[in-house]
């Protein structure tokens, strides 16, 4: 049985404060998030080897609420990783065990996902991979379907975990896909290409294969995913579907191609229409400074633009999740 505790409390209604009105919270909103974050940090240094998972997820709350103002926030799931005993292999890790924990668990994976998180600062704990190792060693079947924070498929988050590796961009490109709904496809479609963009990024100066589809030719097929995902927004029969509030990661994808845009004016018109309509969090710290950052690199024509570098220069943590 979860046990929502104070920490959890205060951690969830500080969210409340937050989300409800994020360009000027309530006088409350900064006493609950102290109070959280205060007790938070103290069971932690209490922790005894029992997971609270109470305790996880009030975490993850202080995570999302810093990530909402572009406060560096990764040190806060650093020190879970830590204190749980997560940052080596998970092989017969006891937080496994409880089922409870499962759901936060994966959640602190997906927060800590390569290229998720822009200026981090701290390094990528990989803890994605090492749940799915630990899954596939204790015989179990490495859960397939639809990760539920991101609407990405497991399979498909499974190559984002090695994006910086260059087989990535091959196993982006051939993923075979899987079923779902019309706007879910596109989405992952959109992500597919918004990686490769991404990971060539990570590795530029490496130079391609000649056999290697064109950047223009990838930003085409992301820049048609995005519009398509979009237009499914006014069909009835997807009102039930978040599937826009993850657009996020892609959209920054497609923005930093600023050379090909240029050449490409319709494309960015296509960009700016699918942010305006499509940002659940447009109010929040976190996307205005993104939009100040990609209007920086838009303005200068900088194709080479460092989102991580003028993050850090920032002191803050940009989440595209």
């Amino acid at each position: 049985m979860i046990s929502f505790d104070e920490t959890f409390v205060n951690s969830q209604i500080a969210t409340h404060l937050y989300v409800s009105n994020p360009a000027n919270p309530s006088s409350l909103f900064e006493e609950y998030y102290l109070r959280g974050l205060h007790l938070f940090r103290k069971q932690l240094e209490s922790y005894d080897g029992t997971v609270n998972v109470g305790v996880m997820y009030a975490g993850l709350f202080i995570c999302t609420l810093n990530l909402f103002q572009s406060a560096p926030w990764s040190v806060h799931l650093e020190l879970m990783t830590t204190v749980y005993g997560l940052g080596g292999s998970l092989h017969g890790s006891a937080i496994l065990d409880n089922p409870d924990a499962c759901f936060p668990l994966e959640l602190m994976a997906v927060m800590d996902m390569p290229t998720f998180v822009r200026g981090r600062s701290t390094m990528t704990l990989g803890i994605w991979h090492r749940l799915r190792q630990a899954q596939e060693s204790r015989h179990e079947k490495v859960e397939g379907g639809i990760e539920v924070i991101t609407s990405l498929p497991r399979s498909l988050l499974d190559i984002f975990s090695s994006i910086q590796d260059e087989s990535s961009e091959d196993a982006l490109l051939l993923w075979p896909g899987e079923l779902g709904e019309i706007p879910q496809i596109h989405l992952w479609e959109a992500y597919r290409f918004a990686g490769a963009l991404t990971g060539r990024r990570l590795r530029r100066g490496q130079g391609l294969p000649s056999s290697a589809p064109s950047t223009e030719l990838l930003v085409g097929h992301l820049v048609a995913a995005i519009d398509a995902l979009c237009d499914t927004r006014t069909r009835p029969e997807y009102d039930h579907l978040l599937t826009t509030n993850s657009l996020l990661y892609p959209y920054v994808a497609a923005r930093l191609e600023v050379a090909t845009l240029q050449r490409r004016p319709s494309w960015m018109e296509v960009l700016r229409r699918a942010v305006d309509i499509c940002q659940p969090y447009g109010r929040s710290a976190n996307a205005c400074n993104i939009a100040d950052m990609l209007d920086e690199a838009w303005k200068a024509g900088d194709d080479d633009y460092d989102i991580d570098e003028h993050a850090r220069r920032r002191n803050m943590e940009i989440a595209l999740f």
